[in-house]
Order: C-alpha cells, then sequence, then structure tokens
C-alpha cells in the first residue's frame, strides 16, 4: 500500500491570515494534493486550512417545529422532527409541500435518507423504513446504533453501525451482511453516496474513508480537525462540518476549502441542493447559502 502525506502548517493564524477572498482560495487549492477519485489505495493528512470565505445567507425558514436532522431528497429537502412524528418535505425554495406521518413513533430521533421507493429514519435503537406510495412505518433494522447512511441502490442501503464497529449492507428483502468491517472503519458515523459507485464515511469523526461498491477502502484523509456532519453534492465534493461551529470544509478533487458561515449560526445538519449549502440551524431554522 502507496501511503501519501501533504501537510501544511499554520502555526499563527493571524499572522497567516489571507487579506483577499481571492487569495483565501489559492492558498487553500494547495492544502490537498489527493483526489477524490478511484485508485490504488492511498492515506493522505489534511490540516485545517485558515480563515474561509465568508458566505451570505439566501432564503431563511424558521420551523414551526424543531428539527433533527435534513437530507435532500432530489430538487428538495426532507427534515425529520425532533418529535419522531414526523417527516417535512421542501421544495427547492425551503417551500413546505408535504408533512409526512410516521407511523412508528422514533424515540429518540438521529438521522434520515431517501431513495426512489423509501424514506429511512432511524433513532438511537432502531433503523425504519416507509414506503413513499405506503403511510406505514417499519423496523428495518433492530438493536443496532445506526450513525449513518449511504444509498447503494433502490431499496438498498449501507448502514454505519457504530457500536460493532461495522458498515452493514442491507437489501431491499431485510438481508444484512457486513460490508466494510472493523479493520477498515473505526467508528463509522455519517455517510454519503459519491458518484461513479463509491461511498463516503466519517470514521472516528477525524478520518474520512472513501470505498468501492465492493467494500473495498481506497483512500483515507486524515483529518486534524472533528467533524460529525456530511454531506455530498452531484459532483462528489465532500462537506463537512462540526456540530455549533460555523463553519463546513469542502473536500474536492484536487482542493479543500473552508467556508465561514455568519457569526450565530449553529449547524446541526448540513445538505447540498443545487448548488446552494442549506444548514439547518440549532435545529429551529433552515438557511440557504449560495456557494461560490
Amino acid at each position: 500500500m502507496r501511503k501519501e502525506t501533504v501537510k501544511m502548517r499554520m502555526t499563527n493564524l493571524s499572522a497567516c491570515r489571507l487579506r483577499s477572498a481571492a487569495g483565501r482560495r489559492a492558498a487553500f487549492g494547495l492544502l490537498v494534493a489527493l483526489a477524490l477519485t478511484a485508485g490504488c489505495a492511498r492515506r493522505g493528512t489534511v490540516l485545517p486550512p485558515g480563515p474561509g470565505e465568508e458566505l451570505a445567507p439566501g432564503m431563511v425558514l424558521e420551523l414551526g417545529s424543531p428539527v433533527e436532522a435534513v437530507f435532500a431528497d432530489g430538487a428538495g429537502l426532507l427534515a425529520l422532527e425532533m418529535s419522531g412524528a414526523r417527516v417535512l418535505r421542501f421544495d427547492d425554495r425551503l417551500v413546505p409541500v408535504e408533512t409526512i406521518p410516521l407511523t412508528r413513533r422514533l424515540a429518540v430521533p438521529r438521522g434520515i435518507a431517501a431513495d426512489r421507493f423509501y424514506i429511512y429514519c432511524y433513532d438511537e435503537n432502531a433503523l425504519y423504513r416507509q414506503r413513499r406510495d405506503d403511510p406505514r412505518t417499519a423496523v428495518w433494522l433492530s438493536n443496532v446504533r445506526v450513525t449513518g447512511l449511504a444509498g447503494y441502490s433502490s431499496g438498498e442501503m449501507l448502514v454505519a453501525d457504530a457500536d460493532r464497529n461495522v458498515v452493514w449492507y442491507k437489501t431491499v428483502f431485510g438481508e444484512s451482511r457486513r460490508f466494510v468491517d472493523e479493520a477498515d472503519v473505526v467508528r463509522p458515523g455519517p455517510m454519503a453516496t459519491l458518484p461513479g459507485g463509491r461511498f463516503a464515511v466519517l470514521a472516528r469523526g477525524r478520518e474520512l474513508v472513501l470505498f468501492n461498491r465492493a467494500g473495498i477502502v481506497d483512500r483515507r484523509l486524515e483529518l486534524e480537525l472533528e467533524f460529525d456532519l456530511l454531506a455530498v453534492n452531484e459532483s462528489g465534493t465532500v462537506y463537512l462540518a462540526l456540530t455549533g461551529t460555523p463553519a463546513v470544509v469542502a473536500f474536492g478533487e484536487r482542493t479543500v476549502t473552508r467556508f465561514e458561515l455568519p457569526a450565530g449560526v449553529q449547524p446541526t445538519g448540513i445538505a447540498l441542493l443545487d448548488g446552494r449549502l442549506v444548514v439547518l440551524d440549532n435545529g429551529s431554522r433552515l438557511i440557504s447559502f449560495i456557494l461560490p
């Protein structure tokens, strides 16, 4: 296995502060030279970029009830309420278009995902799914602490199980088998599907692990900062954030870019919609930012 290490030291952020947005973007492009594309297994170390480009809020929606998690569903957005009783659907302008009741109330809701046929929700003890054309919510995987989901194909999901240090492959018929185990991923967390049949999982909060449809890990990026939120856009750029911290870091094919959110914004969820970053702010409102 070939290992590559890429580092940039920022020992004095006040002295290293870049004075123009163009200068900041140029510097961020030097932080990492490891592409998030297929190839032989590689390991890289990424130190956190300095002050990033500030994003200005666009649309802001105050939520009528607290929301635990969000997920980009096609051109729209799904939001799981903290009550564990409903899922809200918004269009690409963050206009509410549908309320979807859950027939099984989630005890402590944690996350949501969706594919062509199903909506998936999970709490601290189980994974549930509900057909889009059927109002019944069913337990799909029990006695598991799900920490992330990624769509494998319609009706099939990859499930991060933090307690067992494994990523499960869950078939449309309910069969479960190990897909990536503890030898490759420690404490798997948020997950996402990348273009080209690849997947990303945040491990230990400090390692971005990429693997293919055969469950073979082909890239690792060690992160000097901890993250617990993950989202991916259509081109495969991975966005990471830490709950309560007003910043988002984007990992592209050959660049790492840091974006600063307005002071006071406390992300508890992120999603990408048509070139825009949608931030769930402290569970109480949705804020849309246009990305450069």
